[in-house]
């Protein structure tokens, strides 16, 4: 359990609402650069005797090595810099950072992706995540590739940093499993997807991967939120896309997110769609989004489940609409 004799009340109190967890938080543990001119965090936190207790971490991988499922551990990243690509699964643990703005704490990798594991009753939140910008350019900064359910990702930042990044979070299908449901009761809120520089995702919020006959008759989220996100994509991508073919996907909500136009481009192609072969999905609700595109504003919903949206295309005029298709 928390250490008391380490940490302020502030920063506990703090803990327990960004987790939810209450007095059930387990472990922390701590990545934090070296000690600087701008950089003080290290030389706080070994005067609260955190180095003594073998918490304290120079790279996130080596601290989320430490990190411990279903105890309700919680790593906390300080600001900096960190050129890593971390490969771990948060299981009943959570990943926290410490800043003013997401921006403050960024995971750079320079390969493959800045994080990519499963989430089980995990959150992660204020943190900045940039896709490789050299080596393997197609990985997605973000990939939940064993399943995400009762978790959250909220208050983060992804940038784009090649023209042919896949996506800015990209969730994919447990596969192997019965029903393959891989979003159960999950809340993706309050992020930002968007471009760095001249460069851009082809898609912000990626649900499952684009083989779609692979998920033939798969229920692919359950219970779950995408809501409150400002996402910008490539011309011929979507803000947010869901790849599945089953047309009950049972109570994905998505809401009041905003997808732009950037400087790079004139919006992307899709706003909302849902790509399958098998009809349009009936249960997934679509409303009060506001959405920028350059050809498609909503496509792949039953009329009924889509409400509320205000569409614009190009330099036209914003328009409320409420077909599936527009």
């Amino acid at each position: 359990m928390i250490k008391k004799r380490n940490l302020d009340n502030s920063l506990i109190q703090w803990i327990m609402t960004q987790t939810g967890l209450g007095a059930g938080v387990g472990e922390i543990n701590y990545a934090v650069k070296a000690t600087s001119a701008t950089s003080q965090y290290r030389t706080q936190l070994q005067s609260m005797g955190v180095e003594r207790d073998y918490k304290l971490h120079s790279t996130i991988d080596a601290a989320a090595a430490k990190l411990v499922d279903y105890r309700g551990d919680v790593l906390l990243v300080f600001p900096g810099s960190y050129a890593e690509s971390i490969t771990d699964n948060l299981y009943g643990s959570h990943m926290l950072g410490v800043g003013v703005m997401p921006g403050d704490v960024q995971i750079a990798p320079t390969a493959n992706y800045a994080f990519n594991g499963g989430m089980k009753s995990g959150s992660i939140r204020n943190m900045m995540f940039l896709s490789p910008n050299t080596t393997n350019p197609t990985r997605a900064a973000v990939e939940i590739t064993a399943d995400m359910t009762y978790s959250i990702i909220d208050n983060c930042d992804f940038r784009g940093g090649h023209a042919s990044c896949v996506a800015g979070l990209q969730i994919l299908p447990q596969i192997g499993t019965s029903s393959w449901e891989s979003m159960i009761s999950c809340i993706l809120s309050n992020n930002r997807v968007h471009a760095n520089g001249t460069s851009t995702f082809q898609t912000g919020i990626n649900l499952f991967a684009d083989n779609v006959q692979t998920y033939q008759n798969k229920k692919l989220s359950t219970n779950s939120r995408i809501t409150g996100n400002i996402i910008s994509a490539g011309s011929t991508g979507a803000g947010i896309k869901l790849n599945s073919q089953k047309t009950n996907n049972r109570g994905l909500i998505i809401d009041h997110n905003y997808i732009r136009a950037d400087e790079t481009t004139s919006g992307p192609r899709w706003g909302i769609i849902c790509r399958s072969t098998n009809g349009d999905d009936q249960t997934v609700q679509v409303c009060y989004n506001v959405i920028e595109t350059n050809d498609v504003g909503i496509e792949g919903f039953t009329a009924s489940s889509v409400f509320g949206n205000l569409v614009a295309r190009g330099s036209g005029t914003a328009t409320q609409e409420y077909p599936a298709s527009s």
